[in-house]
């Protein structure tokens, strides 16, 4: 089902604390915004609207898969999350192919989302060259890691003469 993942916000959010916003994802929007505003005295807000996707339903679950230890409550959309941080999720895997989406939703119904590719999907550079060195340092004692990695390529065996 193609739709639209959002970042939604209201000042009665706030009674939650700072950088509470909920987040989902909606085929129509312009329907769903409405459906929320009527309860309120103040409209109710996009921050971020992405772009359409094929399998939105997989977005978001990749989605509240990344941010799972900032999600407010088990059964709600509500998360405690910089605006910043949600937005570059969004935008991160909007930039993917159906095909990356779901190979990700897949991975994630397993927990088999690696440190490595949340912290891509969260793309916070500092964390992720932190991570990148860490990662050098222990495992290929400072050698690059694609040099390193190539080392376990299969490589046909030579015939013997």
């Amino acid at each position: 089902m193609s739709g639209y993942l959002y970042v939604l916000w209201h000042p009665t959010f706030k009674m939650y604390g700072d950088n509470v916003y909920k987040l989902g994802m909606t085929i129509n929007p312009d329907q769903r915004l409405q459906s929320y505003s009527p309860g309120f005295l103040d409209s109710v807000q996009y921050l971020y609207l992405s772009s359409e996707f094929k399998s939105c339903h997989e977005a978001e679950k990749v989605l509240f898969y990344v941010l799972r230890k900032e999600r407010l409550k088990k059964q709600r959309e509500f998360f405690k999350v910089d605006l910043e941080v949600a937005k570059r999720i969004i935008k991160n895997l909007e930039s993917l192919t159906a095909d990356e989406v779901h190979s990700l939703y897949q991975r994630s119904r397993s927990g088999l989302l690696s440190q490595a590719t949340l912290l891509r999907l969260r793309a916070d550079p500092e964390e992720v060259a932190a991570f990148n060195q860490q990662w050098t340092t222990k495992y290929t004692k400072g050698e690059n890691a694609h040099d390193f990695l190539d080392k376990f390529k299969y490589s046909p065996p030579t015939k013997m003469t």
